[in-house]
């Protein structure tokens, strides 16, 4: 697949017009058509939001320099942020207020030498109104270093302009006239207002036809349904519907959004890349590399440095000649050694788009390997989509001449980091195949305690040259310079060692500090002890200048989203009354504000770097933030209630959890859309050890069957996740599941592999919870359905062999069930072949030789299966079946009463599990009463391990 990120995905309307007479067309906007586009948007994976800045004050309030200044730069920010907004401008009979010198006195004297101070100053000059203001910027003039919103492919501009019969039926219906017309004071009308609106819209319909959508609208109606109309066109020709990127290409784009973020005014590390990269091209030398891990304190620029070395290593993607080639020259070795290697580059950024499980990053990578008409989906099974990803990396390495680098970033901030670096131990890479990882130190400990022997490497503190290289860069985006004096204040600071402090200081030096209050501001921030400090002086100060607490409350509820929250949802979120919302001339400075410290992802804000996260967690406003967004996002979508779970579990909250889940729809929309927050739903009530930590979460299981024909189109889900709950041990969540999906399994339109998947499950949950008669049932029933015994099919008759083979010895034919079982194995050996099938298989076979007696045999198929096991990478079911293959081992040695041996597989029982079971579990219990006998009796025996 190996596809680049897609582009972003976002709407922005910005709509512009004077105040109060254009009140019925923004309301029809705001009440009839934006609600309609949100929802189509929603549907194509697209974020929506309105600017309107004169929503929510009054048009007095708005007589005010910061306001205009407000205005020019929403529009420019969403410029930089490669999303220029559609620019929505209306016109009645008013041209609007017109900034006078007195009006600003109060703003000049606070920013002096803010960027836009010039142009608001031209237009004092020129008398013009703020609303012929911002269309100037928007396109009709822009400024000599501002390119202008419209193309002619993506037509941004739409000029809708009233007709004055129309004016004069609502002024007729709505006095005062001054709200219709312009009026000076004594109330007559204004003829220079009236002269410059008719010249303004003289120049739109001579020099700019093309942006005039309506010239007379004489309906708010026609007006509305036009908007309507050139939205939903905007949206077709930028994001068609048949072109929706599928949830791994989106992902994908997260993370290339994630690392263009910290490539921004980056400063290489030229001679560490260099190191890493000469040693990435010495690589392909070794039979099994290992991974190469880079450690360095949380805001030190791993995340940076790793996003620099992708971009680097996918400069170097060239074809190598071959020998066979007329452009082929030989090499001496130690030319090959010095040369740059042909690099493919999968880049995975752990929580960059919101999924901290390995699960997902072995998918994605799944996915980055497909070839056309591959799946895009792994196995349910997790060994099995283990073994199919190793399988494509084997395919990608007879296909390409290049070295495959898997950039894997932050490996301490997975969900259960030491089972997922256990995973990473275990997988053994072929030759070209390289794991680059990054962690903070802790990581390194934790190896050299488990005897891993993989590469660490500190990554360096920047030097005082990249210090200063660090400063000018990032000063140099907005074109700005500090002095010789400050610059060396600022990169000699202690707290500068961490790139991301410095980073943050000068983002705040250069977009909220007078020039004459630099030496303050800076001596100020240098004060603080960290990231984190930082970032909590600026909200405490940032709080004086907005409403009570809004920006504390506003990096809250983005600290405390899932996967970050759009403008409208924060302003609905941060609104005192839940009907209401902030205006956005507050709320577009106050996000103006938070600017650095967020990134933003297809129109969502996130934070933009762990610390910040962990800086807010124990704030006192998180919990009501955790409230607000439960009351905001109240769709059925599986992303609104994946959502919803993540605040109810972060609040503690059950209840509301399990009248969710009580929908088979609902479990199913969760599983699509974040697999591991439902696991965690699971996990959490206990069923995967047994235990109700409440017994509340019964109910979770009380499901009532869906339509089959609504279900047919999840059936993958559905079987994944019976798959899931078989595995876990869940077996009681198990048949209730079953029992819901199987009518839509057994319709005509299943494909039979699906059929033969999910019967071939219920055979081994039949076997599990002792009902023969459902096994024997559904074994002929997969029987019926395995329609290709090659390739995955071979292992699906192998696993039903298996299953027979099992009723037979459970009905006393233990000879008819061995022969079965060894055809079962000849059937599990052939490709794919599946290690825990064969490993299973060969465990029944050791059982029926016990049972015959034949020690030497039943310790030998033993010890085979365990080595088996032992090479797949410890997923919690792999976890769970070696510590019965330990358990099992161990009893062969309590025959020939050798209970030191038991002793010692025990323990190694125990310790596969102990992960996965909390310590005071019944199962853990369990083990731990048993090996205790045995060392009891180890030692009357004179036994030592």
């Amino acid at each position: 697949m190996m596809t680049q990120a897609t582009t972003q995905r976002e709407i922005r309307v910005f709509l512009s017009s004077t105040f109060r007479d254009m009140d019925a067309e923004r309301h029809y906007l705001v009440t009839r058509v934006f609600p309609e586009i949100r929802q189509i948007c929603y549907q194509r994976m697209i974020n929506f939001s309105e600017i309107d800045l004169r929503w929510g004050i009054t048009e007095e309030a708005a007589h005010n320099g910061r306001t205009v200044q407000i205005c020019l730069e929403e529009i420019e920010r969403c410029r930089s942020l490669g999303i220029p907004p559609f620019f929505i401008g209306f016109l009645g009979e008013r041209y609007g207020w017109v900034p006078q010198a007195d009006d600003l006195a109060a703003y000049w004297q606070q920013s002096p030498d803010q960027r836009y101070a010039g142009l608001i100053r031209d237009a004092l000059k020129e008398n013009i109104s703020v609303t012929e203001l911002e269309i100037r910027f928007a396109f009709l003039a822009p400024p000599p270093d501002v390119a202008p919103l419209s193309s002619a492919s993506t037509p941004r501009v739409q000029m809708f302009l009233r007709d004055p019969a129309l004016t004069a039926t609502m002024a007729s219906a709505n006095a005062p006239q001054d709200v219709w017309f312009d009026r000076l004071p004594d109330g007559t009308p204004d003829s220079t207002r009236t002269a410059q609106l008719a010249s303004l819209k003289q120049r739109l319909r001579q020099h700019f036809p093309q942006t005039i959508a309506i010239d007379g609208y004489d309906s708010v109606e026609q007006f509305g349904e036009a908007v309507r109309a050139y939205l939903l066109s905007a949206i077709d020709t930028l994001y068609p519907a048949e072109k929706m990127p599928n949830r791994w290409q989106q992902r994908t784009h997260e993370h290339a959004q994630f690392a263009a973020v910290r490539r921004r005014a980056y400063v290489p590390l030229t001679a560490f890349r260099q190191q890493v990269v000469s040693e990435l091209n010495q690589g392909w030398m070794a039979i099994s590399p290992e991974p190469w891990l880079i450690t360095a304190p949380s805001g030190m620029g791993k995340s940076a440095f790793l996003a620099d070395l992708e971009s680097t290593l996918r400069e170097k993607n060239r074809q190598a000649p071959m020998p066979w080639d007329d452009d082929y020259v030989p090499l001496e070795i130690s030319e090959l050694l010095s040369q740059d290697d042909n690099y493919r580059v999968f880049s995975h950024y752990i929580g960059a788009d919101g999924d901290t499980t390995l699960d997902n990053w072995r998918n994605r990578l799944f996915w980055f390997l497909a070839e056309e008409g591959d799946s895009t989906e792994p196995a349910s099974d997790d060994h099995h989509a283990w073994q199919q990803v190793m399988e494509r990396v084997q395919r990608f390495r007879q296909r390409e001449n290049a070295t495959l680098v898997l950039i894997l970033d932050a490996i301490n901030q997975f969900d259960k980091p030491e089972l997922a670096i256990h995973s990473l131990q275990q997988l053994e890479w072929p030759s070209r195949v390289l794991l680059v990882l990054s962690a903070t130190p802790e990581v390194q400990s934790f190896l050299e305690q488990q005897k891993f022997t993989w590469k660490c490497h500190s990554l360096p503190a920047l030097t005082q040259e990249e210090r200063e290289a660090l400063c000018q860069a990032s000063l140099s985006l907005v074109s700005k310079s500090l002095s010789g004096e400050l610059t060396g204040q600022l990169i000699s600071a202690p707290a500068c060692d961490n790139p991301l402090f410095m980073r943050l200081v000068l983002e705040e030096l250069c977009l909220h500090a007078r020039h004459e209050a630099l030496p303050e501001r800076l001596s100020a921030l240098l004060a603080c002890a960290g990231p984190g400090a930082l970032f909590t002086s600026v909200l405490a100060a940032s709080d004086r200048d907005f409403s009570s607490k809004l920006a504390t409350r506003a990096a809250c509820a983005i600290a405390a989203s899932r996967r970050g929250l759009t403008h409208g949802e924060l302003s609905r979120i941060l609104a005192i009354y839940p009907s209401l919302k902030v205006p956005d001339s507050e709320l577009v400075p106050l996000l103006a504000r938070l600017a650095p410290y967020c990134q933003n992802s297809d129109g969502r804000l996130r934070l933009l770097h762990n610390t910040l996260y962990q800086t807010l967690q124990d704030n006192d406003e998180m919990e009501s933030c955790r409230e607000r967004i439960l009351g905001e996002i109240q769709d059925s979508s599986g992303f609104a209630l994946a959502e919803r779970t993540w605040q109810w579990l972060s609040l503690g909250e059950i209840d509301p959890v399990i009248r969710e889940l009580s929908e088979v729809m609902a479990v199913i929309r969760l599983h699509e859309v974040d697999p591991a927050l439902l696991h965690t739903v699971w996990q959490f009530s206990g069923i995967y050890d047994g235990r109700r930590l409440d017994p509340r979460f019964e109910q979770t299981f009380a499901w009532t069957a869906p339509d089959p024909a609504v279900l047919q189109n999840h059936l993958p889900a559905a079987l994944s996740i019976f798959t899931w709950l078989r595995q876990s041990r869940a077996e009681k969540a198990a048949t209730q599941w079953a029992e819901i999906i199987k009518p839509a399994v057994e319709d005509d339109k299943t494909p039979p592999g699906l059929k033969a998947h999910f019967y071939n499950t219920l055979t081994v949950l039949a076997q599990k919870t002792a009902n023969p008669a459902l096994a024997k049932e559904a074994m002929d029933q997969v029987l019926e359905n395995l329609f290709n015994p090659g390739e995955a099919g071979m292992k699906m008759l192998a696993v039903t062999m298996s299953n027979m083979a099992q009723q037979l010895n459970a009905a006393g034919k233990s000879e008819q069930a061995l022969e079965l079982y060894q055809k079962a194995k000849v059937a599990a050996l052939q490709p794919p072949r599946d290690p825990a099938v064969l490993a299973n298989i060969i465990m029944q076979i050791a059982q029926i030789k016990a049972q015959s007696g034949n020690t030497a045999e039943t310790e030998q198929h033993l010890q085979e299966a365990v080595a088996l096991i032992e090479q797949m990478p410890p997923t919690p079911q792999r976890q769970i079946m070696l510590s019965s293959f330990y358990q099992e081992l161990a009893t062969v040695y309590l025959v020939e009463k050798n209970f030191a041996r038991a002793v010692g597989l025990y323990d190694r029982a125990i310790a596969a599990v102990e992960t996965i079971y909390s310590s005071d579990a019944t199962e853990i219990r369990k083990l731990e009463e048993s090996r205790d006998l045995f060392y009891r009796l180890a030692g009357e025996h004179g036994q030592t391990e």
